[in-house]
């Protein structure tokens, strides 16, 4: 269990006192990924650009979702990993269970599941989860 949509260290520290194990967040928050390592939570800040990117590395940062992804594209995470092959990355938004092998061919090293996968119908999402799983 975790806790989205994390703005801020007063909320950061409340899910983790309800058991939150990790901390996701739209944007990146230098305190939330202070207080993440103090107690040793997996934090994933949103971030767009490279130079956020690393700040969150720097910071931490397990994972670093890609957000929004519908801006973002499969291409735009392809092109962040050179520079920062060591970079992992989540898109969040955008993805889709049309597209979900176009951005885990081209490095995320995992899926967030928003709206676009989340609103097909289960026997897809099920389908596409088996064939992915199974490619790994």
């Amino acid at each position: 269990m975790g806790a989205g949509t994390v703005l801020d260290e007063v909320t950061a520290r409340m899910a983790i006192e309800a058991g939150a194990q990790f901390i996701v967040g739209p944007n990146f928050v230098p305190e939330v990924a202070k207080l993440c390592n103090r107690y040793q939570i997996v934090y994933i800040p949103g971030c767009q650009t490279a130079k956020e990117v690393i700040a969150a590395m720097e910071a931490g940062a397990d994972i670093v979702k890609l957000f929004p992804g519908n801006i973002i594209t499969p291409g735009g995470l392809k092109a962040m990993k050179g520079p920062l092959p060591q970079a992992n990355l989540m898109p969040s938004g955008g993805v889709s269970v049309a597209n979900v092998h176009e951005w885990l061919d081209n490095g995320a090293v995992a899926i967030s599941v928003g709206c676009s996968l989340y609103q097909s119908s289960q026997k897809e999402v099920t389908s596409a989860s088996k064939e992915i799983t199974h490619q790994l």
